[in-house]
C-alpha cells in the first residue's frame, strides 16, 4: 500500500498528464473516473490465486474496462488483464498458445492454467458460501 507522500506524487503526475490532454480525453477521463468514485463492491475470498494487490488491479481493471464500454469483455482482454495482474506483483506470467500444454491460456511461475469465462446477458454473480 502506497504510503500518503507517493500518493500525491501519483496524483500530481496525474494532474500534469492530464494538463496535456485535448478537452474531450479530459472528459472521458473525469467520466470514467466517476464512475470508481461510485461505490465499488468486491470480496477477496483467496489468496492462494492472487494476492491483495494483483486483486485490487485486477478488479481496477475489470472496473475501467465497464466504466468505458457498454459490451462484455472479450476472453483476450480478460488474459491480458489476468496476466498483467499477476506481473505486477512479481510471477513471472505469460499468455500461451502452448500446444504442449494444450488448453492453457496462461502460465503463471510455470504452472498452467485454462481459464473459462462466460459472458452473458443477464449473468448475476454467485457467491461462494
Amino acid at each position: 500500500m502506497p504510503d500518503e507522500n507517493a500518493k500525491r506524487q501519483d496524483i500530481e503526475q496525474a494532474v500534469n498528464a492530464l494538463r496535456s490532454l485535448s478537452p474531450i480525453q479530459v472528459e472521458v477521463l473525469t467520466d470514467i473516473i466517476a464512475k470508481f468514485a461510485e461505490e465499488q463492491i468486491s470480496e477477496h475470498i483467496r489468496n492462494d490465486f492472487l494476492d491483495e494487490d494483483a486483486f485490487e488491479y485486477f478488479s481496477t481493471r475489470l472496473a475501467a474496462h465497464h466504466a468505458s464500454s457498454g459490451v462484455a469483455l472479450k476472453k483476450e482482454n480478460f488474459e491480458h488483464i489476468l496476466e498483467q495482474s499477476f506481473k505486477r506483483t512479481g510471477h513471472d506470467a505469460k499468455r500461451t498458445d502452448s500446444m504442449v500444454h494444450r488448453g492453457a491460456d496462461l502460465e503463471v511461475d510455470a504452472r498452467f492454467f485454462s481459464l473459462k469465462t462466460e459472458a452473458a446477458k443477464g449473468l448475476e454473480a454467485v457467491s461462494e458460501r
